[in-house]
């Protein structure tokens, strides 16, 4: 089965109007969103190819957030459950959801590590060992896109990625305490020349 994924930050915008029309014209089954406004999810929830979604500040009114992660999918997939997940700093930066297609069933998250700034410091290292222990203990296929704010160099050599935070190497480093992979990763160590054209480009 082809499964087609848009992992997206929105910025926090409000009128989200062209990400549908970009989304639409790209094609998709899964979307793992960030920084959604109550009022863009609202407009992403009701577009006509969309089936089921759902919005972290949804679960949690307690949170005086202004946006939070969001989950669509369209037909043929289903979104049987979501939840934010618990005990992080902040959860409206988490949303965990099931998945179906017929006799298949999955995982998707999408997910958000606060900023090293701004007064978060130490919280998004909190944040990064949750998701880190969550991927490690899952029951089922997971798919998860993440804004990670992070690294502080990403290199294309990932021996030489320079990290703010331990935790983070954790989640995303050569020896992360899980067994997933970064697509993105997994794309440019099969297509080596496209790696070291940006390698070359972007120093």
């Amino acid at each position: 089965m082809r499964l087609r994924v848009i992992d997206w930050n929105v910025n926090g915008r409000r009128n989200v109007a062209r990400q549908l029309a970009m989304m639409d014209e790209l094609g998709w089954d899964v979307a793992l969103l960030q920084e959604v406004r109550p009022s863009g999810f609202a407009a992403f929830r009701d577009h006509e190819r969309v089936r089921s979604a759902d919005h972290a500040l949804r679960h949690r009114p307690d949170r005086a957030e202004p946006w939070g992660c969001a989950i669509l999918v369209r037909e043929p997939f289903e979104l049987l459950a979501s939840a934010p997940m618990v005990n992080l700093p902040s959860p409206e930066r988490s949303l965990v959801g099931l998945v179906r297609c017929g006799e298949l069933v999955f995982e998707v998250a999408a997910l958000a590590t606060p900023p090293a700034s701004s007064g978060w410091k130490q919280l998004k290292a909190v944040q990064a060992d949750a998701f880190a222990d969550r991927w490690a203990s899952r029951t089922h296929p997971l798919i998860a896109g993440l804004d990670r704010n992070a690294p502080r160099v990403d290199h294309p050599d990932f021996a030489q990625v320079v990290w703010f935070w331990e935790a983070e190497e954790r989640l995303f480093g050569l020896d992360p305490k899980h067994d997933m992979r970064d697509v993105l990763r997994v794309y440019l160590d099969e297509h080596v020349a496209e790696r070291t054209r940006i390698a070359r480009e972007r120093p």
